[in-house]
């Protein structure tokens, strides 16, 4: 995730191979997009906004085609 000027966040997310149904688990912030599908190799912007004051995103991503949850990781 990254703060954007303004005081908002976005989040960038990308992946190898295409997926279905990207699912984003993050407590405290609602995305401009969820349970998306994602091309293989083509990064996905989603607009991120906290409703309980949280100061950064955390929490996970994850497909209906995925191993394993991804860990959503803050840039500065």
């Amino acid at each position: 995730a990254t703060r954007q000027d303004g005081g908002g966040w976005t989040l960038e997310v990308s992946a190898d191979v295409a997926l279905r149904y990207v699912e984003l688990n993050l407590p405290g912030w609602e995305p401009s997009d969820n349970y998306f599908h994602l091309v293989g190799g083509v990064p996905y912007v989603v607009g991120l906004h906290a409703t309980d004051g949280s100061v950064a995103p955390s929490g996970s991503i994850t497909s209906i085609d995925a191993v394993s949850a991804a860990t959503v990781e803050v840039r500065p």
